[in-house]
Order: C-alpha cells, then structure tokens, then sequence
C-alpha cells in the first residue's frame, strides 16, 4: 500500500515516505495535536486482517511503550482509525548505521561508544522482557552527536506466532524485513544478522538479540559484512557453519573487546553470553581505559584499582626480565645463557592444579599458551613473549592441556571432552574428537594430531582438517601396558615418544616407562625405565621428569639410542605424578617455561560448604588432606592426609584420620603410610580403606575409635580402593582401578569370595560407586559412552537402569532421603531430584556452586555430602597454596648442561 502526500492518519498527515521493508512502509508525518513530526509505520495488510495477531501486536505496543530509554526510538501509539493499521514512532533523524558502515570501518574508540549505547538500549528492553529479534545496522540511527537510536524495538517478537500460541503452521513466522517464499511468506529476522537458532527455525530469546549485537560491532570494527551470501540461502548457510574470522578485526582493538565479540558469536546459544549486560560492562571499562593503556589492561577484566596494580606487577615482570624481553624482541638476538625470569599472570587469574600439562610454548619459543582460570571459569591465555600483555583466548571456556601447532597459527586443546583446535587469536573452536579423559596431545606433520583420549588407551591420529579418527598404537598388555600417554613425535614424524602406563602402577609415572613407538610397524623401545612426560630437545637430547626434577639425557633420535646417564638439569618443577603430566615446556630453540612445585606445596583445608557455595574452614592446619567422608551421623569426618599433589592418587604416604568438630578432637587411626579412602560403616562402628602397600595391601577395615586391630577384607595385588558398604554392613562395593575398571561386591568376613558387579571392558568401565539410602539403588560413573556419565541402577544390577547426567558428570553421591544425586561436571557441583517410589523418575540437572575445590581425584571421589543433603564436605587449597600466579622462564635452556647452586 502506498499513501500519497497529505493523506491524514486521524491527527497524523503523511509528509513524504521514508523507506519500506517487510514490517511495511514508513512515512513522515506531521502530529497536528502535539506540533511535530513523527514516523508513520503503515503494518502489513496481512498483520491488520488476523486478529488475534493484531491484538498481541497493540497489546506488546503497550509494552513497548514502557520501554522509556534514551537509545530507544520511542512507540507514540496504534493508530486505527482509518482502514489501515499503523504505528506512530520517534522520528529519528541521521544517517542509519548500515550507512556509516558502507563509507569504511569505524575507528575502535567510535565503534566501542556506539556499541556500548546499542548494549544499553538492549538491557533496558531485555530487562522488561523485549526482545528485539531483528537487531541490525540499518535499524540503528547515529545522530551527529553520535547519540544512538535503535529502531523497531520489539516489532518481531510482537509477530512470531509461536509466542502467540499460533504454532499450527510448520513455517515459522512472517519476519518484519525478510520474505523466504514460505507458506506465509515469510521468516523472522534479516538474513545476515539471524542468530544460528533463528536461521534454524528454532526458538529464540535474548541471546539472539546478543548474537546480532556481535554481528553488528564486527562490522562496525571491518566496515565489511559478516555473512554475505549471494542468495538468502547461502547467507544462512554462512551463519551456521562459516568460520569467524576475528583476523579480520584491526589490530588495535583491544583484547577484551575480542573476547567480548568470540562470546556474542558463539553459535551454541548455551554457550554464548547470556546477559548483553555484561557486554556493556566491558565496553564501559574499555571506554574509560586510557588511551595510552595497551590491550593487556583490557585483559584482566578488573576495575580501575585492580587494573593498575596489575600494570604495577607486569612492569615488574617486565624489568626481571628486561634481557630476555630484548632478546625475544631482536631478530638477531644476542644470547645470555641461563637468562631467567617470571611472567606474573593477570589480576585474579591463576594457573589450577590438573591432571594435564598447563603451559605451552611455539617451537620458536615466542609464544607461551597457559591455562588459566578465574571467577568466570577456565580457559587459555597467550603470551607472546616479546610483548608485556597476557590475554585470554576466545574460545578456549572450560580448555585444558594446550599444545601449539607448529606453524605456530593454531592451538589444540581439550575441552568439554573434546578434542579441539582454535586460532592462537581465538575465535571458534573445531571438535575434533571425543577425548573424555585427556591424556596427552601432539602435533604431527600435515597437520596430523596424536592423542590420547582415556587413562587406559593408545593413542589415536586425526587430521587438524577434521574426519574419523584412527588407532596410532596400542598398549601391550603382555608387558603389563595399560597406556600410551603425554605424546610428542620426533622429526620426520615416524616415531612417537610415549609415556606407558603399567598395571602396577596406575598412579605413579614416576616408576613408569617412557617409550619410542614406530607409527608404522608399533614395535616400542624402552627409552628411560623410570621416568615421565619425556621431551624432544633438539639436536639430541631428551628431557624428562621424575619426582620434582627434570632430568636430560643424550638421546640419537635416529637410532632411538640413549647415549648417556641422565643429569638434574632443572630443579621444583611441579607436576601430576597420578598421571604422568609435567607442568612444563620446552621450545626447539631452547626456551623452558614451567610451574615451580614449591606453590603447590604448601597444602590444603578441609572445608564445608553451603548448598550456595559458601565455605566454612575447619581448625586443622594446612596438610594435603584427600577423601573427606561425613559419618553416618553426620557429627564425625574421616579422611586421608599425607602426600602433597606430587603423590600418587593412591597415597603412598597417607593415614586415615578422624576430626569431630563439636569437640576439635582429631585422631589417627591408621599408620602404614600407605592408607587412603575411609569408608564409614552403617553404625559408625567401623571404617573400611584401601592400603596401596606396606604388608598387607588391599582393602581392610579398622574400629573407628581405633580400639583395635586392622582387619584384612580383601588382599590382591591389582590395585582396588573401598567405595561404599552395604546397608546391611555385610559387603563392601570395591572398584578395580587396574587395566579395566570394574566393580565387585567383597563380603566383609573373606567367605565367599568377592563377586563382579560390573566386570570392567571395552563396553563399559565403571567406578565411583554409591548406594542409595534406602540400598535399593547403586549410582556410578560410567565410562563407556565416550564420556563419564553417571548412571543409576537397581542393586543388584539388573531390574533398571537410567542415565543421571545427559552433558557429562562423575563422582555421584546421594543426598537425604535418596531423593536427590550429587555429582561433579568439571569444577562444578550438579544436583538432580530423583523419585525412586514404584517407578524411577529422574529431573534436570542444576548447578550448585564452583570453586577452587579439589576435585580431580578419579577414580575416586574427593568430597561428601552430610546425611541431610545440606553441607558439601570438600577439599580446597589452604590459603595462598595451591594458588599459581607466576610462570617460570629459563631462556638459553643447555640440555647438556648439569644444573648448578646458580642455575
């Protein structure tokens, strides 16, 4: 429909048209009651004739017409009084957005102003519950004192059927700008700016309103379109599957903004950011940064005060190690050998404990990759080593054991069980692989990655371009092989230097082996007996660790021929003796970056915890504390402490101990050294535990007063640790640890003789074993599904099962009444209700709290929870230990040389 000049509206005269798009045609018009001008929106004849779309449309104008905010061009009223439907509207005079775009990119501070106005004016609509849903540049007016207007808020969500009830159609919706060809003729937004769940046809909320608003500040920063298909089709391909590219963005624009850009673009809504606040927070910090202030202020994400005293502690990093800065920075570099300093990480950040390696650097040495880990969670941070900034790279949320390709562009990683490559600058990740139980990561010629992808596996080979993975080796269980483990191949990419897990020594690799294993043939050669985490120094040297040491020997990588006896070459280098990972990295020009061990040594609290999260510490002094369990009162606890995080999982020097808080009385029960994992008896009477050695290894059970002997339960020498009893007090669930997990059910009295549970096998591997309250039902982790995953079955197995945790979970723990399971997903704790009444009925997950709690103990569990389901028994570093805040750096790294009083 089109209306002439001087065509009255009720009080309205029409002036001249504006413009036209699938809402309808715009006119100026003339308010004659109120004596200004306004935007006429004449609605769509297809609109006016529904009715019960047009009443949903007056009754979200209503709405809108709350929405009072300066960055919001205004709704004025419906006019109906004439044949045609319109909508009176701010008239918003200025150039569009899309039109300042089209003249070349915006300059970062201008564009970081502007989208800091557009996040506001969508907080404030998301806040009433709007969602704009067609968020674009040529719906954002900037006026000449760059006050920003967005236009047409709320007019999509106001047509989505779907919203009103109206879902007959298999077709989505009629879209305000956008006609597809559909059955109504229409879908919901504009191509190039439809989040991935719109361009699916899938439901929206806020977030898609988020996704636009990364689009949008994408090309404002490239004045270039994101997605920019030859046909719609091709454009909504694009959205959902074309790589980002965040190269593109200029090279001035700050870190942070980066991130901020990699979290509005993720395409898994899940994933992306949740709140457009939080973007605005960010740009508000950036805006008010100075100007002079590098990227690296932008990075921590602090406030002012907390920014500069990091800027503080980066120049003081940076005057340490004044040289290696210099020579780093020089292409010709003038070597000063032994030139060590430490690289102080971000305000708030810190490097966590893992069962992985946590530092990374490029052959060339100039680019080191951490993990790191803040309020917000894990990630990746970079460093290129001659700048002063530390950044986070987007992309990396949850990552895990980084290892840098060696053209240096890309970044492998681990997370959310996968295995994952992403640009070093961050952007979207590629999943390669499953890779429930990271065991070690590397790069291969062609782009080829080995990796190992579970504690009791070889390794597997996939291309960084994507497709099936394939075995590489396979440990030999003739020789007592459970697993090839921590990877790195040797130059003309043939043979893989491997650490080998051996059954009798499932946690500690400072016993095990390293080997060189052929790819072709799988013939293995024994490198070091007794050693971890070997690495290739070239030209012919090998770098390995044991305890806290790095030891080098002279190594023929042709031959695979070790030339000399091993040397200390570098002392206090923190690891993971329970799976053979070093916290170390050695790059081909010699630069060595690592994690002293004497931050990790300072020990750890046992602490409760509220259901939110908050924790309370016992008065105990600081130990390494392992295995807290709650009696069944509640009133006592028991638990494990001895080894630091160097021990093996299975406690090499632990006792078991007994604390009651109402009387501070604390008790040793065991004193073997070699005692670990208390398990309470129904009554209280007893405490059952797993001896890792000593005379008599296996599990056993003590009076829990310690009025009496050790008594023998079950003597093997496969290692097996106690996971719970049975109500009845006259079994033990016990879990095999060795090269299949497994569990059995041990009689208390030794007759008759232990029975399977779960055998242990390739189909499935079982562990973390607790009974219901009631004994009815048995909760586990499971890994059999390429993933841990908690499931429940009847006990005895058999009669039912039911899967727990639909993403991922393990450690399950029953709370009161048998009415809710506890478990953890990564550093979180889960909770899920569950009715075991006549049938077994199982709710969503929810998360509970996160925190600095050590979790990372499979195949045991390393927390509790009190019998009325109200207070978390955890362990967490003690104070400042445990808390990494610095990375060592050794430039000029001599393989050859021994380490001195000086080195």
């Amino acid at each position: 429909m089109t209306i002439a000049a001087g065509t009255r509206l009720g009080p309205y005269e029409v002036i001249s048209p504006l413009g036209a798009g699938g809402m309808g045609e715009v006119y100026r018009a003339r308010d004659s009651k109120l004596g200004r001008d306004v935007a006429i929106k004449v609605l769509p004849a297809a609109l006016s004739s529904d009715p019960e779309r047009l009443g949903r449309f007056e009754r979200e104008a209503r709405v809108l017409a709350s929405l009072n905010h300066a960055n919001v061009a205004a709704i004025y009223g419906v006019e109906d009084s004439t044949a045609v439907k319109a909508l009176v509207l701010e008239l918003v005079e200025g150039p569009t957005l899309q039109d300042r775009i089209e003249s070349g990119p915006i300059p970062v501070d201008e564009a970081v102003g502007i989208a800091r106005q557009i996040a506001e004016a969508l907080e404030a609509a998301h806040e009433k519950g709007i969602v704009h849903r067609d968020l674009k540049p040529a719906n954002v007016k900037v006026n000449r004192e760059d006050q920003v207007k967005v236009l047409d808020f709320g007019l999509a969500k106001a047509l989505d059927p779907a919203a009103s009830g109206l879902t007959s159609s298999p077709d989505l919706t009629h879209s305000p700008t956008l006609s597809m060809g559909t059955r109504d003729g229409m879908i919901l937004g504009t191509a190039p700016y439809m989040s991935p769940e719109q361009a699916r046809g899938k439901p929206a909320d806020k977030r898609a309103d988020i996704w636009a608003f990364g689009v949008v500040l994408w090309e404002m920063l490239t004045g270039r379109r994101l997605f920019a298909g030859e046909t719609v089709s091709d454009t909504l391909a694009e959205v959902l599957k074309t790589e980002i590219d965040f190269g593109a963005l200029p090279p001035a624009t700050p870190a942070r903004l980066r991130e901020v850009l990699a979290r509005c673009l993720e395409r898994n809504s899940r994933n992306r950011l949740h709140d457009i606040a939080d973007a605005r927070i960010v740009l508000d910090e950036i805006a008010r940064a100075p100007a002079a202030e590098p990227v690296a202020a932008a990075a921590t994400g602090a406030a002012s005060s907390a920014r500069i005293a990091w800027i503080l502690a980066a120049i003081l990093a940076v005057v340490a190690g004044f040289f290696a800065w210099k020579w780093l920075a020089s292409p010709a570099p003038q070597r000063v050998p032994g030139t060590a300093f430490t690289l102080s990480l971000p305000q708030g950040v810190r490097v966590p404990q893992s069962e992985a390696p946590v530092v990374a650097l490029s052959e060339d040495g100039r680019t080191a990759v951490f993990v790191g880990a803040d309020e917000a969670g894990q990630r990746l941070y970079r460093r290129f080593m001659n700048r002063v900034d530390i950044v986070p790279i987007p992309g990396t949320e949850g990552g895990s054991d980084p290892v840098i390709s060696p053209d240096g562009k890309l970044v492998a990683f681990v997370a959310d069980n996968k295995l994952k490559t992403i640009p070093l600058s961050g952007g979207n990740a590629t999943a390669l692989a499953d890779s429930p139980a990271d065991r070690g990561i590397a790069w291969g010629p062609g782009g080829r990655i080995f990796y190992s992808p579970s504690f009791d596996t070889g390794l597997m080979e996939v291309s960084a371009a994507g497709g099936p993975s394939r075995a590489a080796t396979k440990p030999d269980p003739k020789r007592d092989e459970r697993s090839h483990r921590w990877p790195q191949v040797l130059p003309g990419g043939r043979t893989v230097i491997v650490g080998v897990g051996l059954l009798a020594s499932p946690g500690n690799y400072d016993v095990s082996p390293v080997a060189a294993v052929d790819l072709a043939t799988g013939r293995e050669k024994v490198l070091v007996k007794a050693a971890r985490m070997a690495r290739f120094v070239p030209p012919d040297h090998l770098i390995f660790q044991r305890e806290k040491k790095l030891y080098s020997v002279r190594f023929d990588p042709k031959s695979l021929s070790i030339l000399s006896t091993p040397v200390v070459v570098r002392s206090g280098v923190a690891g993971e003796v329970s799976s053979g990972a070093g916290y170390f990295s050695i790059s081909a020009d010699g630069t060595l970056i690592d994690i002293a061990a004497s931050s990790l040594d300072e020990g750890s609290e046992i602490v409760l915890v509220s259901r939110d999260g908050k924790a309370t510490g016992l008065p105990l002094p600081a130990r390494p504390y392992h295995y807290p369990r709650f009696s069944p009162d509640g009133k006592r606890i028991a638990f494990s402490a001895g080894s630091g995080p160097e021990a093996s999982f299975l406690g090499t020097d632990d006792d078991i101990w007994t604390y009651d808080p109402s009387t501070q009385s604390l008790n040793r029960l065991t004193f073997e050294s070699h005692d670990l994992l208390p398990i309470w008896s129904p009554d209280g009477r007893w405490i059952a535990y797993t001896c890792s050695g000593g005379p008599v290894p296996g599990v056993l059970r003590k009076p829990s007063d310690g009025n009496g002997p050790a008594q023998p339960i079950w003597q093997t020498s496969n290692p097996m640790v106690a996971n719970d009893w049975t109500k009845n007090g006259e079994s033990l669930i016990i879990s095999s640890v060795a090269l299949k997990f497994g569990l059995w059910r041990a009689p208390i009295s030794g007759k008759p003789k232990p029975e399977p549970l779960f055998s242990g096998g390739d189909a499935e591997q079982v562990w973390g074993a607790r009974l219901s309250p009631d004994g009815r039902f048995l909760a586990y982790t499971s890994f059999g599904s390429g993933s841990n995953v908690v499931f429940v079955q009847t006990f005895p197995p058999g009669a039912g099962k039911w899967q727990i945790s639909p993403d991922g979970g393990a450690m399950p723990v029953w709370g009161e009444d048998g009415h809710e399971i506890f478990y953890v997903q990564g550093d979180r704790v889960m909770a899920v209700e569950v009715r075991n009444g006549p049938s077994f009925q199982v709710g969503p997950p929810r998360p509970l709290f996160s925190g600095p709690f050590n979790l990372r103990t499979a195949p045991l569990t390393n927390y509790d929870v009190s019998p009325d389901g109200r207070t978390f028994l955890m362990v967490r570093p003690a104070g400042n230990a445990g808390i990494v805040r610095q990375l060592r750096v050794l430039l000029h790294f001599d393989p050859a040389a021994a380490e001195t009083d000086g080195n």
